[in-house]
């Protein structure tokens, strides 16, 4: 009877306790943010392309939200944001070059645009890697 009781206390208690997801925001930032290309077409700016299908893909859900990368781009344009701009450009380049992160300018833009969590995106291509490999394809004369 008491095992009973105590079933039907806790069924009771998890039926009247509802719980709500919290909004969660994100900040997306690529690499190449800083680049004006007006062509895509040998990788120029891939990672912007991603960055802004992940953002699309986080907009489509209710609990989530990420700052369009225009936002972004507008607000460092200021004049009066010039200084973190330069930080910001330093920081992507020293990213994309070594993967060193800056964590204070990633807290400063989180802080900024009231994101949760920042996504960096990079995308290289290393040509070195792939010219001094030979494969057997490469000695067939076989392209792949």
């Amino acid at each position: 009877m008491k095992k009973f009781f105590g079933l039907i206390l806790f069924i009771f208690l998890i039926a009247l306790n509802q719980c709500y997801a919290a909004k969660y925001s994100f900040l997306v930032l690529p690499n190449d943010l800083f680049i004006n290309q007006k062509e895509y077409l040998v990788f120029q700016q891939s990672a912007h392309v991603i960055s802004t299908d992940i953002i699309n893909y986080y907009n489509q859900h209710p609990e989530m939200s990420a700052v369009p990368i225009n936002q972004v781009k507008t607000y460092l344009e200021k004049p009066e944001n010039y200084r973190l701009k330069k930080d910001v450009q330093k920081f992507l380049t020293e990213y994309q070059n070594n993967y060193t992160i800056d964590y204070s300018i990633v807290q400063k833009l989180a802080k900024i645009f009231g994101a949760k969590q920042v996504l960096l995106m990079a995308c290289n291509m290393d040509a070195q890697n792939y010219i001094t490999r030979r494969t057997m394809w490469d000695f067939l004369n076989v392209p792949g």
